[in-house]
């Protein structure tokens, strides 16, 4: 099953902070740290555009399985470049999401590639909804 629960989370964070030498749009640096957010059975899935920038320089919170932040570095130009034409953003950014139910931190799964990291984020078991028997009164 494959849901879109994008709705449900907040994105607290959409842009990190950027050059602020230059100056630029809003809709220039939507493609840097562009999410898909879906859900695969009880695992909530996040898909993070971060092109060129190394695994090593993304880091990955889970803030009592209810809250995740990614965040990481772009390399920064010196100041000496002229720029003709700048659209890439680059410096730190940060994105903080609100989860729409507890997650599993032990059994979280991180990959990266391509520019692309996939997190998957199982749900809390003991968050599950669970079926409660009824049972008859026998001494009625």
């Amino acid at each position: 099953m494959r849901a879109n629960i994008g709705g449900i989370l907040m994105n607290v964070l959409a842009k990190g902070s950027l050059n602020p030498h230059h100056e630029h749009r809003d809709d220039v640096y939507e493609s840097f740290g562009s999410m898909d957010v879906y859900l695969e059975d009880q695992v909530l899935v996040v898909e993070l555009n971060v092109p060129g920038v190394s695994k090593d320089q993304i880091s990955v919170q889970l803030d009592k399985g209810t809250a995740l932040s990614i965040s990481g570095t772009r390399a920064v130009r010196d100041d000496k470049t002229v720029f003709l034409r700048k659209e890439r953003g680059e410096g730190r950014f940060e994105r903080l999401l609100a989860l729409p139910f507890p997650v599993d931190a032990d059994r979280v799964d991180a990959k990266y590639e391509f520019g692309v990291l996939t997190l998957k984020l199982p749900r809390l078991a003991s968050s599950l909804p669970r079926r409660i028997p009824v049972n008859q009164n026998r001494d009625a």
